[in-house]
């Protein structure tokens, strides 16, 4: 989990100025920017959890929005949360943004979630972002890299100021949701199908809500 609203599988990345993809490295990145955990009381915090309520809702998601995934059952969900974290640049009266990733397994199949509460930034200023606004310059890029040069899925508005749109739109119909099939050797958002349908709310999940199916405690990351 690195600070800077990605998940790197090679080792720690913690470059602050997000690649176009395709690039060399390997991620999954539901906000990729310049984040600045030193300038306000903003946070990271991660945790495995196998608790049963969890995992019941998010197999509810998987199913209305996969419809060739309707015996999906997950074992357990990777969960990274970015609370109110602000850009290298800005202070503590300085715009947040808040997001989320899953990372949920049948041991089969694999799913990602993007979720986003609040989005109010883009860009730090060593990345040539506006420091009072937070905007402009080499803005935040969100999505799948395989690493390879050629694997890649940019989300909609990615790289651009556009990418703050992400909290008002959906590929399930739910503003804030984005739901996707990443176990194979392609990348399949969800909203492929006809029938396929989210269910109506967005699936946060908190510190407070560990259960005994937690396997691991909640680990937070304070770097810059």
């Amino acid at each position: 989990v690195n600070t800077n609203g990605l998940l790197s599988f090679r080792e720690g990345l913690p470059q602050w100025t997000p690649d176009p993809f395709p690039s060399s490295a390997p991620v999954v990145a539901p906000y990729w920017a310049d984040v600045d955990l030193s300038r306000n009381h903003g946070h990271v915090t991660f945790f495995e959890t196998q608790d049963a309520q969890h995992l019941n809702r998010i197999n509810d998601d998987i199913r209305s929005t996969f419809i060739n995934s309707q015996d999906f059952s997950a074992r357990a969900a990777f969960v990274a949360t970015w609370k109110d974290v602000t850009y290298f640049g800005g202070s503590k009266r300085t715009d947040t943004n808040t997001f989320q990733v899953l990372l949920v397994t049948d041991r089969v199949q694999t799913f990602a979630i993007f979720l986003y509460n609040e989005l109010t930034w883009t860009t730090g200023t060593a990345s040539k972002g506006d420091p009072i606004s937070g905007l402009g310059g080499y803005a935040a890029q969100t999505g799948f890299n395989a690493g390879d040069g050629q694997r890649y899925l940019a989300v909609v508005g990615s790289g651009t100021i556009a990418a703050l749109n992400l909290k008002d739109t959906s590929n399930v119909g739910v503003p804030g949701k984005w739901i996707f099939r990443v176990g194979s050797s392609e990348i399949e958002p969800a909203g492929c199908s006809e029938t396929g349908e989210a269910s109506a709310s967005l699936l946060w999940l908190r510190r407070e809500d560990r259960g005994v199916g937690i396997v691991a405690e909640c680990q937070s990351c304070r770097g810059s």
